[in-house]
């Protein structure tokens, strides 16, 4: 007998692995210029900081910067 189960929802990804994969991306993607890449490392970073906070804006900006580090 085949079971089904009803609203199962999506476990909420976690502020420390959004974050941790936004850092991984810049840290492992393609540098275009020197300056940008740094700026980036320093959003990663703060990314980080906010993870241990538990703030929400995590989430867009590490799908911002891995989007970005992804595509190059």
């Amino acid at each position: 007998m085949i079971e089904r189960q009803v609203g199962i929802k999506e476990e909420p990804r976690s502020h420390f692995k959004a974050a941790s994969a936004a850092l991984t991306a810049v840290l492992t993607g393609y540098r275009q210029s020197v300056d940008e890449w740094t700026d980036d490392v320093e959003r990663a970073n703060e990314c980080m900081r906010m993870a241990l906070k538990k703030n929400d804006e995590v989430f867009e900006i590490s799908e911002v910067l891995t989007k970005k580090y992804d595509f190059l």
